[in-house]
């Protein structure tokens, strides 16, 4: 394997879960030998190469996955690869069905990303609001313009990438039903599944003409806690501003460091949440993250 210095490494991606390492993995072009940590860096490392790109690869630490945590990350990414000044994170997100009709699959990049605290809770849904708006560094502006520009080119390779991840990785191949259910209907308690929930609350939606992920740009909230009630997913959308979809990590990445959120819709943020999209999502936003870069 080819082994380059700490200071030639350029891009740092830091993936929440193992399941968005082992996405990230199979879309690098080449992996590289891995290098020595910094004294007190207890992150594990993936090194490889995207294009001209030199790129570090890290995860949270096993169940810890909360802003502080990614802030933790992403410091010590830095103290042992000094020269980085891309960052990306790239993983899972609850999706706002509401929002642009976003399924699960899709992937959401973040032009802006809102964190929000938990302000008070009611006794049917808990009440967030907005604290701080990051939008997403220049540099990712740009090269979100010129891939939308040659969007044909630039759509069709990253889906083949996540047919090849797919056909390599049958965790991340497309498998799983999409089924959003009306957001005042809770999951039926004790059931490890959909299949006794009540089928007149699911919601009706039009077929694609593709099963292919669609790509939405906005807003991301990125709050310190997990939104698993659909009335508190929508009220909250709507307050915040009309968020796509909401996650628990990229603000403490953002407060150190200007950085561009990559998404994987896998659940709608409510209460029939599961991981069966998990993989197929991961895939998804190291597809586009890839083509990106």
């Amino acid at each position: 394997a080819v082994r380059l210095s700490h200071e030639e490494y350029t891009v740092g991606w830091i993936c929440p879960l193992p399941i968005n390492m082992h996405a990230a993995r199979v879309v690098l072009d080449d992996t590289h030998e891995i290098l020595p940590n910094k004294p007190g860096d207890r992150n594990v490392y993936l090194l490889g190469r995207i294009g001209q790109h030199n790129i570090v690869i890290t995860s949270l630490e096993e169940r810890k996955y909360d802003a502080v945590n990614a802030a933790v990350a992403a410091a010590n990414m830095h103290r042992s690869f000094p020269s980085i000044f891309l960052h990306m994170v790239v993983g899972i997100a609850g999706g706002v069905p509401q929002s642009g009709d976003i399924r699960l699959g899709d992937v959401v990049v973040g032009t802006e990303v809102v964190e929000h605290g938990l302000v008070r809770k009611t006794l049917s849904h808990r009440i967030y609001e907005r604290t701080i708006v990051h939008k997403a560094p220049k540099v990712f502006s740009e090269a979100i313009s010129r891939f939308e520009a040659d969007r044909l080119p630039s759509v069709s390779n990253m889906l083949a990438t996540l047919a090849d991840v797919g056909s390599r990785n049958p965790v991340m191949a497309n498998a799983a039903e999409d089924r959003l259910f009306d957001s005042g209907y809770d999951h039926r308690t004790g059931m490890s599944d959909c299949n006794s929930c009540g089928e007149e609350w699911e919601i009706d939606r039009a077929r694609r003409a593709t099963g292919f992920p669609r790509i939405h740009y906005g807003l991301i909230a990125s709050g310190t806690q997990v939104i698993k009630h659909g009335e508190t997913r929508d009220k909250t959308a709507e307050l915040l501003g009309g968020v796509l979809c909401f996650e628990v990590e990229t603000a403490g990445v953002m407060d150190l460091f200007p950085c561009l959120a990559v998404r994987g819709i896998s659940n709608y943020a409510d209460s029939h949440k599961d991981g069966l999209w998990e993989g197929y999502a991961s895939a998804a936003a190291a597809a586009y993250a890839r083509e990106l870069l």
